[in-house]
């Protein structure tokens, strides 16, 4: 391979949206889809970003594996938050935005203005409008889970009948959860439904209300 090339792994999960394509280097995911997406879309985003050698389809890389087996669970109705790594290619600022957004805890929404006041810019809320739209890592980088300030959905790249179909579907697997008995231990911790949903959620830094 020539020096600064990248291979590109893809693969896909398929959803009642249609198909989520990933696409991830040796190092993480770089571009994920909103369900339905063609995954030349994703490839012409990658070209642009990075001195691409060769496209493999296929799991080959664990990253990729990860994200697939991940993003797998999360769409059948698992309460989880995401933990494959990530090769994030952006401006610093959209960057920034991003990681924060990883931060959002499954089932929970937060406002712009809540995400530039989390990464110290209170004042750069349309700034953080333009960066969560520009998100290349879908679902995984949960820019779903970002709403108006008077609580009403915003332009999501999917559409907004997607947004609301993701924000259902967390919405509906806390619900059910909260409606099985729990098992408690004699910490009076939950059981192994919610400990595994604990896993993923450890070292999240708290969002600025």
């Amino acid at each position: 391979m020539i020096a600064g090339t990248q291979t590109i792994y893809w693969s896909g999960v398929p959803s009642a949206y249609g198909t989520c394509s990933i696409l991830a280097t040796e190092k993480g995911v770089c571009w994920t889809g909103t369900p339905g997406t063609p995954v030349d879309e994703g490839i012409l985003w990658v070209r642009r970003k990075f001195q691409v050698e060769h496209i493999v389809k296929g799991e080959k890389v664990a990253p990729l594996q990860q994200a697939v087996d991940e993003l797998r669970r999360y769409l059948e109705g698992e309460a989880l938050q995401f933990s494959c790594p990530l090769d994030l290619r952006g401006t610093a600022f959209q960057v920034a935005v991003w990681q924060e957004l990883t931060h959002i805890p499954y089932g929970q929404t937060r406002s712009y203005l809540e995400i530039a006041r989390a990464i110290g810019q209170p004042t750069a809320v349309r700034a953080v409008g333009a960066a969560n739209g520009a998100n290349p890592v879908a679902v995984i980088v949960p820019c779903h889970r970002v709403i108006g300030s008077n609580g009403k959905l915003t332009g999501y790249g999917g559409g907004l009948p997607t947004k609301e179909w993701l924000l259902s579907l967390e919405r509906a697997t806390l619900h059910a959860s909260s409606d099985q008995p729990q098992d408690v231990g004699l910490s009076g911790e939950q059981g192994e439904p919610m400990q595994r949903s604990q896993r993923y959620q450890v070292g999240q830094r708290p969002v600025v209300p």
